[in-house]
């Protein structure tokens, strides 16, 4: 096919539409008009660099035949009239007398090629016509649509799933009026007039091609309320987990202060079965620490005996276990593991089960403060490196499902990659892409928000849901350890000793202490500083702000939260079934101090010279 010839197109009619709103025409710009773009509807927003809505672009040239549906052969096509300009907008000039301009976040382009018929087709507007565009194109001659889409993940969702089968069944009769209606008010708004008129081009196809799919469920709706706990939806499945969650990390275990059983059981009765939390999340590695008289796996089993108790419990829970993570996740141990856990808890199946870490090497996995990739790696493998594949991972867990042995499954301590490799892959192989993603997340801790982790699970992009632990970030964010620095950070050995014989909490031990120094790093003390300060004036605790505070963050579907005594669950529950929001003013400022130190845990003051690229816990930096 040749390619398109834009000295030989006439006038451009365009189309911009936001996702969601109705599809409107605007006039094409005056000629030479350069850079303002296209005079928009006032009910259609004026699309500026870095709008969170997608656009839809449409121009139509006369004579136009595309070559690929690559962008990079689009651009071929088009010659040098679009290219990328320095501030990250897209240019697209049409042809030699029209220029239009799309400033939008551009994921993707796509050249969708359509043959308008004289009858407008199913569920695509007609294209209407105006003075500027001269005289009418011979309706014998090829036409088509050159298509520039924004493409959200919303409307890649939308692709794969309910509303081009929809739209499938519409065009064919087999449904009814109404539901072809609403699909194809639905199809229009969502891809514009060249995207719907492209799907009902392929609707002979898809139909032959396709099942029919299950409909989305986005991640993070709020399902019900039990007892003041809001209970969510995770990922796209039918699993709904209470935004407070029981996390059994220290349950058990032997620090100096863990809940013992009778005290774990307690917590249970509490919190399940006398008020709206159903979620608890466990590891076959935990308690942590372990010991010869209380050894990993004891956690499961405590949970396995609550649940024993009384018939009816299992139901009243929803479970997430994890497998040990780097070399240790290979498809044979995914599956031994498993049945292990299985075991421990006396139950025939699992909501949730998830990888600790990832198989492959991710600076995320070391719990210091590397966020650099190693790519030594590479070439000298390194630990994790292993272990499973995505698609040895992916096929695993999708047996696990398919055999009823886990209702989904979820990543912890992983990064955007290993995220959206992993749902790619699941699609890829036709098995269920990951539910949850499992990560350090608190107000010093807000790395998951900027490095593409919540950009990934968002309902309109991979639809996973979000499980945070660390909230407290080690117990630092209650302020215990304002008035007197951490055992590790003490002035003196005497004054070190002395807190080490009567510790506040993890921060006074040499274990934890070292383990979580991330939490105690010059940045991060001076944040916490700062955001104790704003509790006060907000005439609340340092505790319940930093809670209120993941509570309210759009992306987080739940909060793990361990406690040692039962007068912290109490407080707990309180913060979460408070259903105020926090003021706006306070969320500003929080957001404030962030902005002085964005990563306040990956500073430190502490890095020798003689460390040679390594941290506090040998973990290699930067």
């Amino acid at each position: 096919m040749p390619a398109f010839n834009a000295t030989q197109a006439g006038p451009v009619r365009c189309t911009i539409g936001a996702v969601g709103e109705r599809v409107h025409n605007a006039p094409a710009p005056e000629a030479g008009n350069r850079g303002e773009g296209l005079r928009l509807s006032p009910r259609v927003p004026t699309p500026v660099q870095g709008a969170q809505q997608s656009y839809v672009y449409v121009g139509v040239p006369g004579g136009l035949q595309t070559t690929s549906s690559t962008a990079t052969q689009a651009r071929q096509s088009l010659g040098r009239r679009m290219w990328k300009s320095g501030n990250g907008k897209i240019k697209l000039h049409t042809t030699t007398t029209t220029q239009c301009q799309l400033c939008c976040n551009m994921a993707a382009l796509q050249v969708l090629p359509v043959r308008p018929a004289p009858a407008a087709a199913p569920g695509v507007a007609s294209t209407q016509r105006s003075a500027r565009q001269g005289p009418a194109a011979d309706a014998t001659k090829p036409r088509a649509a050159l298509a520039l889409v924004a493409i959200g993940g919303w409307v890649a969702v939308q692709r794969r799933h309910a509303a081009a089968a929809r739209a499938v069944r519409g065009a064919e009769g087999e449904v009814s009026s109404t539901s072809q209606s609403a699909t194809t008010t639905a199809r229009r708004r969502l891809l514009g007039a060249a995207g719907a008129a492209a799907v009902a081009q392929q609707a002979p196809v898809l139909a032959r091609t396709s099942k029919t799919p299950k409909p989305p469920q986005p991640t993070n709706e709020v399902v019900q309320t039990v007892d003041g706990i809001r209970q969510k939806r995770l990922g796209n499945s039918d699993l709904v987990v209470s935004e407070l969650a029981l996390g059994t990390q220290r349950w058990v275990s032997a620090d100096f202060n863990a809940p013992d059983e009778a005290q774990c059981l307690a917590f249970l009765d509490r919190a399940v079965l006398g008020s709206g939390v159903n979620l608890v999340d466990t590891a076959e590695q935990y308690p942590i620490p372990s010991d010869n008289a209380r050894p990993e796996g004891l956690c499961e089993e405590v949970i396995g005996r609550w649940m024993a108790k009384e018939a009816g419990r299992r139901r009243k829970l929803v479970i997430a276990t994890k497998i040990t993570g780097g070399f240790n996740v290979t498809p044979k141990n995914i599956r031994d593991d498993c049945e292990g856990s299985l075991k421990r808890l006396g139950t025939d199946y699992i909501d949730v089960y998830q990888t600790h870490w990832p198989s492959r090497y991710s600076p995320q996995a070391n719990w210091g403060q590397s966020l650099t990739y190693n790519y030594s790696v590479e070439e000298f493998g390194g630990m994790g490196m292993e272990g499973a594949s995505f698609e040895e991972l992916c096929s695993s867990m999708g047996a696990l499902i398919k055999e009823g042995k886990i209702r989904g499954w979820g990543l912890c301590n992983d990064n955007a990659f290993g995220l959206t490799a992993c749902c790619e892959t699941a699609k890829r192989l036709g098995v269920p892409p990951p539910i949850s993603f499992q990560g350090d997340y608190s107000m010093i801790d807000r790395k998951s928000e900027e490095n593409g982790v919540f950009e990934a699970a968002s309902p309109v992009h991979e639809n996973v849901g979000f499980m945070a632990y660390n909230a407290l970030a080690g117990g630092m964010l209650t302020g215990k350890y304002m008035d007197k620095p951490a055992a590790l950070d003490s002035p003196s050995e005497d004054a070190a000793e002395k807190l080490m014989k009567n510790p506040r909490g993890r921060m006074d031990t040499y274990g934890w202490g070292g383990t979580l120094y991330r939490y105690r790093s010059e940045a991060a003390v001076e944040a916490i500083a700062a955001y104790s300060a704003l509790a006060k004036r907000a005439g609340i605790s340092l505790t319940e702000l930093s809670l209120r505070w993941c509570r309210s963050r759009r992306g987080c579907t739940t909060v793990l939260l361990g406690t040692s005594n039962m007068a912290q669950l109490e407080e707990d529950l309180r913060f979460f079934q408070n259903k105020d929001p926090l003021p706006r003013d306070l969320l500003w400022e929080i957001d404030r101090v962030h902005m002085r130190n964005r990563l306040p845990i990956f500073s430190s003051k502490h890095v020798d010279s003689s460390w040679q690229g390594a941290g506090e816990i040998g973990e290699p930096i930067p």
